[in-house]
C-alpha cells in the first residue's frame, strides 16, 4: 500500500483511545494522518495524528435539517484532500455519502440500538434529538450498503453482515503497550469499578448500577490516565462491571473486562455480558440479579495472576485486529 493520507472524521474530539488506535495502526505503516472532529481537540494519548482540527457540530436536529451543516462538513473534508476517510459513527460519517472519497465506516456504537439511552434526557431536549434517533438506522444501512465497515462487538458485526459485504468485528481492548511492565504487587485486596457513572445525577439505563453500594463495598477509578489506572487497578482483587441487565448489553463493547484481565484480575459483570461476550473465559463470571452478587464473590476461586494476564495477552490485545483493519483499508 502506497504512503495514503488519511482521515479520521468523529463526532468527538480527542483524546479518544479507539480512535488513536485505529490510526496508530495505519501510521505504523507509513501513512499520514489527521483528525477532524465535531468537538475541541484536548490532547492525545498516543499522539498518533500528524494534524488535528475541529469542526464543531450544531443540536442535532440542525444535523438532520440544516443542509448547511453538511455542506460545511464536506467543503473541510474536500479541502484536507485525503486518499482515504476513516469515518466514525453514522452520525459524521453519513456526510461521506455526499462525496467519492474512499471511506471505512466504523461503527463503535450502534446508534440505532442505543436509543433508550435518551430517556433519562429532559422532555424537550428528547424532543430535539427524536429526528436524529429516526434516521440512525437510515445511515447505518446506506453506510453498510456502500463502505467497508469495521465495530467493536461480533453481535454488532453478526446484525451489520444482513447489509454490509464486508463487515468486521475489532474490541476495544489494549495495545500491548499499554499493558507492558505493569508494576506487581502482593497487596492485592477490594473490589474495584472504572468509570465516573457515579458522579452522573442519574445513570444510564444502560449502565443502572442503582442499589450497589446498599450492598457492596467497593473502590471507583475515574479521571487518570490509562496508565494510571491500569497501575491502580494492579492492587485490587475483581474487576466490576456490575450493571444490571438491559437489551443493550448483547453489543457491548466495555473496555474495562479487559483492562482488568490485563491487571490480573477476574471480571464480574452479568449474565448477558458473560452469555453474549465471554461465553467460553474461564476468568469471567456473572451474575443474574443483586440478590446473587455476594455470592458469586464469595465463590471466585483465588487465581493465579500471571495466568490471567497471560491469558489476556494470548486474547485481547489491539494487535491481533490489525489485519482485518489493513484488509478493510485494501477494500476502501
Amino acid at each position: 500500500m502506497v504512503d495514503l493520507r488519511i482521515l479520521h472524521l468523529s463526532n468527538a474530539g480527542l483524546p479518544d483511545l479507539r480512535i488513536e488506535k485505529m490510526a496508530n495502526t495505519m501510521k505504523k505503516e507509513g501513512h499520514e494522518l489527521l483528525f477532524l472532529g465535531g468537538r475541541p481537540i484536548r490532547g492525545q494519548n498516543l499522539g498518533a495524528f500528524d494534524l488535528t482540527y475541529s469542526l464543531l457540530l450544531p443540536s442535532s436536529f440542525r444535523v438532520v435539517y440544516d443542509p448547511r451543516v453538511e455542506n460545511q462538513w464536506v467543503k473541510r473534508i474536500s479541502e484536507l484532500k485525503p486518499d482515504i476517510v476513516h469515518a466514525h459513527n453514522c452520525t459524521i460519517a453519513k456526510f461521506m455519502l455526499k462525496t467519492d472519497f474512499p471511506t471505512i465506516f466504523d461503527d463503535h456504537e450502534y446508534y440505532s440500538k442505543q436509543s433508550s439511552r435518551y430517556d433519562v434526557w429532559p422532555f424537550f431536549k428528547k424532543q430535539l434529538v427524536k429526528p436524529m434517533i429516526k434516521r440512525f438506522p437510515i445511515w447505518e444501512r446506506q453506510l453498510l450498503e456502500r463502505y467497508p465497515t469495521l465495530t467493536s462487538n461480533k453481535n454488532i458485526a453478526k446484525e451489520h453482515r444482513k447489509f454490509g459485504s464486508f463487515v468486521e468485528p475489532v474490541p476495544n481492548v489494549p495495545t500491548r503497550n499499554q499493558v507492558a511492565d505493569l508494576p506487581d504487587t502482593d497487596e492485592r485486596g477490594g473490589y474495584v469499578y472504572v468509570g465516573n457513572d457515579f458522579k452522573l445525577k442519574r445513570f444510564l439505563p444502560h449502565r443502572d448500577m442503582t442499589g450497589l453500594t446498599d450492598i457492596l463495598q467497593f473502590d471507583v477509578i475515574t479521571g487518570l490516565t490509562h496508565r494510571e489506572m491500569m497501575e491502580r487497578l494492579m492492587h485490587y482483587e475483581v474487576g466490576l462491571t456490575p450493571w444490571h441487565k438491559h437489551q443493550w448489553h448483547p453489543y457491548s463493547e466495555a473496555n474495562k473486562n479487559y483492562e482488568y484481565m490485563h491487571a490480573g484480575m477476574p471480571v464480574l459483570t452479568n449474565t448477558i455480558i458473560k452469555k453474549q461476550n465471554f461465553p467460553d473465559d474461564p476468568f469471567v463470571y456473572s451474575f443474574d440479579s443483586y440478590d446473587e452478587i455476594l455470592d458469586v464473590l464469595n465463590d471466585i476461586p483465588e487465581h493465579d495472576r500471571t495466568k490471567i494476564q497471560e491469558h489476556a495477552l494470548n486474547e485481547y490485545v489491539w494487535e491481533l485486529s490489525e489485519p482485518v483493519i489493513r484488509e478493510a483499508y485494501k477494500r476502501a
